[in-house]
């Protein structure tokens, strides 16, 4: 008998996992693809408004919106509040969303290459950045804040 007990971790057992596996599947064919695509839809949506309010929080305090441009004043309200990382999070939640109602998994890996590449390259950049320029507050910052939700 595979599962918890033998392997010392919380994994399922393969029947275990097929079988959640199967509900799942068998959940997302009685929703329909109209209940999918409204899904989809709707995390497109509630991404797109996350992503503006982020862009205006930013404009707000006077920073600049292109990405690797430098801050001139620290941010940590609206949505920022929630994730270091919010217009990234809302754009790859929007093509997450836009897979959904597509009813393509193309989107999916779109958003995940696109998460890959934030946090690899420009993620790791900008955070040395804010470090740099905020020191002790964007440190204590982001001990507090996830980077993403």
């Amino acid at each position: 008998m595979a599962g918890a007990a033998e392997g010392g971790g919380a994994w399922a057992s393969p029947p275990a996992g097929e079988a959640l596996l199967a509900s799942g599947e068998t959940l997302l064919a009685a929703a329909g693809p109209g209940l999918l695509n409204g899904l989809g839809l709707a995390l497109a949506a509630l991404a797109a408004a996350w992503v503006a309010w982020a862009a205006w929080t930013l404009a707000r305090a006077g920073n600049p919106l292109r990405p690797g441009a430098p801050p001139r004043r620290f941010v940590d309200e609206g949505p920022f509040a929630w994730s270091r990382n919010p217009m990234a999070t809302g754009a790859i939640a929007s093509a997450l969303g836009l897979g959904l109602a597509l009813g393509g998994p193309a989107a999916g890996l779109a958003a995940a290459a696109a998460l890959a590449w934030w946090s690899r390259r420009h993620i790791v950049r900008e955070e040395a950045q804010l470090r740099s320029r905020f020191g002790g507050w964007y440190s204590d910052y982001a001990a507090r804040v996830r980077r993403w939700i």
